[in-house]
Order: structure tokens, then sequence, then C-alpha cells
């Protein structure tokens, strides 16, 4: 993976919170995540975005 995605309406599983969080907004730029956010994340010509809805993502 190359250049910036952002993850949208992922369930997140942090291993942490009892409970998942919802509808999470990643940003992963080259092959890290640099960000969790509280809004859509970036967009624009040069990220791909991707609709997490129905899919959960945790750690590991």
């Amino acid at each position: 993976m190359t250049g910036t995605t952002a993850l949208r309406n992922a369930r997140l599983i942090d291993g942490i919170a009892d409970q998942p969080h919802e509808r999470v907004p990643i940003v992963i730029e080259g092959e890290r995540i640099t960000a969790i956010t509280q809004d859509d994340g970036p967009s624009g010509p040069n990220v791909e975005v991707i609709d997490c809805a129905g899919k959960i993502l945790c750690r590991g």
C-alpha cells in the first residue's frame, strides 16, 4: 500500500476498551496507521477511500 488511505465507518476493536469503537475513521500513510480521527479523515484525488461499513478492524 502506498500513499494515503482513509478507512471510514470501521468498527474498531482496540483491545483496551470494553466495547468496540463504532464508525471510526482511520488514516494510513504508506504501511502505517498515522491517525484515528473524529472527522472523516482526508479526502481528495490522492487519497484512496475505503468504506468499511460492516467490517471489524483490530490490531495485529
